[in-house]
């Protein structure tokens, strides 16, 4: 719903101006320090680095951490739930394993990214699939349903990745696994930016189309249905936009995790209680661009952003659960 919070009203403008200063340092600071002659002199070594590593690395940070914590704010929205994101249904962990599978049989990168894409939405497809057929002949609870669902099929796929990375050569294919579960934003280019902005205009077109209406099943499906929402295909809607987003984020970055969780909370602590997509969106990217700045520039060896932010959002986690309580 459209947040007309005063408080929401005072984070939004210093959340964008952080943002904005956290991509300014992050084109500029890394393994290499770039001034900004250098940046903007054609044929020097750190124009290049600027423009064609740097630049794209940063703004596809930036979109994916915005996407993810919009996805994280659907799925909650959606299921009801403070601990949804599109992790529960196992969207997140089906792409992985298609991604694996792609790097066990040694297949280039854009097969292993398209593998990922496809498993993700295959994984959600027969979630819906499921759920809808259970609900149909059981009269059970639809977000009962599609969680237990989707538990279910996560921890499928997660055995099939236990046995893909039992069956790698450890000295050669099983690094390149491990790597891509934790993540990395190394090797983000043009290409990568690209496919993310054209998840970011859906998400934006479905999230301006559907603003007000999604908060309103946290309500409840009775308040939602007497107020004429269409209960049911609302909460597809935003689950399904939250497994497209998983599912292209796996492909290009590998798992990334915490963001969909905590920054939806985030945002809501800063908004006054309200549905700040806007709000989520920018504090996601500017999270996102923070961490993959860490990652690469506080050893010669770039850490995976997925232990950076682990070790962020664990206590992050906690400290906000105890706000909450506290309140």
């Amino acid at each position: 719903m459209r947040s007309k919070s005063p408080l929401f009203a005072r984070a939004a403008l210093p959340a964008f101006c952080v943002l904005a200063c956290l991509c300014a340092a992050a084109l500029f600071a890394g393994p290499a320090w770039i001034s900004p002659a250098e940046a903007f002199r054609s044929g020097a070594a750190g124009h290049f680095i600027f423009w064609e590593i740097r630049m794209p690395r940063v703004i596809g940070a930036a979109l994916l951490g915005g996407l993810l914590a919009v996805a994280g704010l659907a799925s909650q929205s959606a299921l009801r739930n403070p601990l949804a994101s599109p992790d529960v249904l196992g969207v997140s962990t089906g792409a992985a394993l298609g991604a694996c599978v792609g790097l066990l049989l040694g297949a280039p990168m854009l097969v292993v990214s398209a593998l990922a894409f496809g498993a993700g939405i295959a994984v959600t497809a027969l979630v819906a699939g499921l759920s809808v057929q259970v609900s149909a002949r059981t009269t059970r609870d639809p977000i009962l349903v599609a969680l237990l669902v989707g538990m279910a099929i996560s921890s499928f796929c997660a055995a099939g990745l236990s046995a893909v990375k039992w069956l790698a050569d450890p000295a050669s294919k099983l690094p390149a696994i491990t790597f891509w579960l934790l993540g990395s934003l190394a090797a983000f280019g043009w290409r990568e930016v690209a496919a993310l902005a054209m998840v970011a205009v859906i998400a934006a077109v479905a999230i301006w189309g559907l603003r007000e209406k999604i908060g309103v099943l946290e309500l409840g499906d009775e308040v939602a249905t007497s107020v004429g929402a269409p209960v049911e295909k609302l909460r597809w809607a935003a689950l399904l936009l939250s497994a497209l987003v998983a599912a292209v984020s796996v492909a290009v970055a590998g798992l990334i995790p915490w963001i969909a969780l905590i920054i939806p909370h985030a945002a809501r602590m800063l908004s006054g209680g309200s549905r700040p997509w806007a709000l989520a969106a920018v504090l996601g990217a500017g999270t996102l661009v923070a961490v993959d700045t860490l990652c690469r520039s506080v050893s010669e060896t770039e850490l995976p952003p997925g232990i950076m932010l682990a070790l962020i959002g664990v206590p992050g986690f906690l400290w906000l659960i105890s706000r909450v309580a506290r309140r």
